[in-house]
């Protein structure tokens, strides 16, 4: 790992946002991934291969016309000078385009492919498949507890003075009935 200062892991992420158009473009999640990379090596001199493919395709990166396999095979350069990468993909089933999530999901999938630095995580409601997109994957359930989701409710509700505490009390079980360790 010659050539990085410091720490010589990378976490990328992105938040997919249902209101944000731009976190559902998977062009602009690549481009964000692979500047988040390059930024790592801060001061530090970009390797020549990766300069050289930079090079390459300068003129694409300008004008925002970069195939989605250019910027797999930047992302894989950039990620091999790093001992470990971890990628972060925060509320995939915000998107509700399933032909957004193929794409997105396949250019991650030639990303981490056969290459045992670079890790994947990503969150989601159980709704959203990925196991037909990965080799392995390890699925871990995340339930909030009924004792958290009743202190956070208590919180949200206590800020409305003008709701009567009996209101308060049915919008609570009720709220508290339906969330299935969700919020």
């Amino acid at each position: 790992m010659e050539g990085l200062s410091g720490d010589s892991n990378a976490v990328v992420f992105v938040y997919i946002d249902y209101k944000d158009p731009a976190t559902q473009s998977v062009a602009n999640i690549l481009a964000n991934f692979l500047k988040q990379l390059l930024e790592r090596f801060e001061a530090t001199p970009l390797p020549l291969d990766l300069c050289q493919s930079l090079n390459q395709i300068q003129s694409k990166l300008r004008s925002n016309h970069v195939e989605l396999r250019e910027y797999v095979k930047l992302i894989r350069c950039a990620g091999k000078y790093f001992v470990s990468v971890y990628f972060v993909i925060d509320a995939l089933d915000e998107c509700d385009s399933s032909s957004f999530r193929r794409s997105f999901l396949a250019s991650m999938r030639d990303v981490v492919d056969d290459i045992s630095n670079v890790k994947l995580l990503i969150t989601s409601r159980p709704h959203i498949s990925i196991e037909n997109v990965f080799n392995q994957i390890e699925e871990i359930e995340l339930r909030a507890s009924p004792s958290d989701l009743r202190a956070y409710a208590l919180v949200k509700l206590g800020t409305y003075a003008h709701i009567s505490e009996s209101l308060k009390a049915k919008i609570l079980h009720e709220l508290l009935s339906k969330t299935d360790g969700t919020y």
